[in-house]
């Protein structure tokens, strides 16, 4: 696990997260419906290397693998600025290997 992804996974504990957490299984449940024909799933890692050549990990909360859609649901843990980069950052790498990422605010 590259030092990102294990930094995702320990922030989703501390924050009492579980690794599907509610929201994240109703909107699957919800694309699942919406797409019944398409590939739906959590949690799928997909692996890119940043300039400087660092391999980094982008774990994306829902993929229609079908269409490669990336859905990000953003909860207040996004609401700062080194977290705000990093998704920027991410969305950039995703987008530049062709997936289109659409950002949910799951935060009131």
């Amino acid at each position: 696990m590259s030092k990102s992804a294990s930094f995702a996974k320990h922030r989703m504990r501390e924050i009492g997260n579980t690794q599907y957490r509610p929201e994240q299984q109703d909107m699957c449940s919800e694309l699942r419906h919406e797409f019944p024909d398409d590939s739906i799933t959590m949690e799928v890692w997909v692996h890119y290397e940043v300039e400087s050549g660092r391999l980094s990990v982008a774990i994306i909360d829902i993929m229609n693998t079908t269409l490669g859609v990336c859905y990000r649901l953003n909860g207040a843990i996004h609401n700062n600025n080194r977290a705000e980069i990093h998704d920027w950052e991410q969305r950039l790498y995703l987008e530049s290997l062709g997936y289109l990422v659409i950002d949910v605010s799951t935060t009131n």
